[in-house]
């Protein structure tokens, strides 16, 4: 098995993801959305003409739609970075959620790639 992870690298950067997968040792290609990269063997559904890469069918059976369970802390930092926010209520309360938000990541990427594998 092998994944493809479609993101804004730019803006993402690293995320759990990566993370779970290198742990893991499966192995995954990332596809830099905010480029428009091609994206092998996709067909691409009606998006905005701004986020052209967001909804997409790869292959027979796998369907990809832009969500963000794979933001860690730091991505969520630079996204808000400039907002007008109270960035350390901000740091507290992602602080305070975070682990748990992991934990549960960490388990539906476990479950997922598992049953991708059968």
């Amino acid at each position: 098995m092998s994944v493809l992870i479609c993101k804004n690298v730019s803006t993402e950067g690293p995320s759990t993801i990566e993370e779970y997968l290198n742990l893991e040792r499966i192995p995954c290609t990332v596809v830099e959305l905010s480029i428009c990269e091609p994206i092998p063997n996709a067909a691409f559904y009606d998006a905005l003409e701004f986020y052209p890469n967001q909804a997409f069918r790869y292959g027979r059976a796998a369907y990809a739609f832009q969500f963000h369970i794979e933001v860690s802390e730091q991505i969520l930092y630079d996204w808000m970075a400039g907002e007008n926010a109270d960035m350390n209520k901000m740091k507290v309360e992602t602080r305070r959620y975070y682990d748990v938000y992991r934990k549960r990541a960490f388990v539906f990427y476990k479950h997922f790639f598992r049953q991708s594998t059968n």
